[in-house]
């Protein structure tokens, strides 16, 4: 099946993390998660606000919503995103957003089913290996 690389281009208005949150949107219930770059701190509290904000999005939807089966499937999506963890490590969970740094993902061994990688992409060749089989590489270009 093979890895798919996709490029992704910020414009001037868009923040990193709200485009990524909202491509992690789809890609999260697929398997682990990796975000490779150069401040993981920063990028995982600045992930996890987008995240919640997608959270309380899909509330207010859940809230205007009077029919029972999308109710309920609102909750289901609500309940799950909640659940996921973002984690400063290397990927040991099945379903989880990680977030490391360029040297740390060159030592790892298999990272995830979805990687982004938000710095300079001089180890993307590297990276497409460690990318689990009909995975996405995603690169941030500004």
């Amino acid at each position: 099946m093979g890895v798919f690389i996709e490029k992704r281009i910020l414009s001037k208005n868009v923040a990193l993390t709200w485009d990524m949150a909202h491509h992690l949107y789809t890609r999260y219930e697929t398997g682990p998660v990796v975000v490779v770059c150069e401040r993981p701190e920063v990028i995982l509290a600045a992930l996890r606000k987008q995240w919640l904000r997608i959270i309380f999005q899909l509330s207010n939807e859940y809230s205007r919503n009077l029919s029972q089966v999308r109710r309920r499937e609102i909750a289901r999506i609500i309940n799950s995103m909640r659940q996921l963890p973002f984690e400063m490590c290397l990927p040991d969970k099945s379903r989880a957003v990680f977030f490391i740094k360029p040297e740390d993902a060159l030592k790892a061994r298999l990272l995830g089913v979805t990687i982004y990688i938000t710095h300079p992409h001089d180890i993307t060749n590297m990276l497409v290996g460690k990318v689990l089989d009909g995975g996405v590489l995603v690169l941030y270009q500004s």
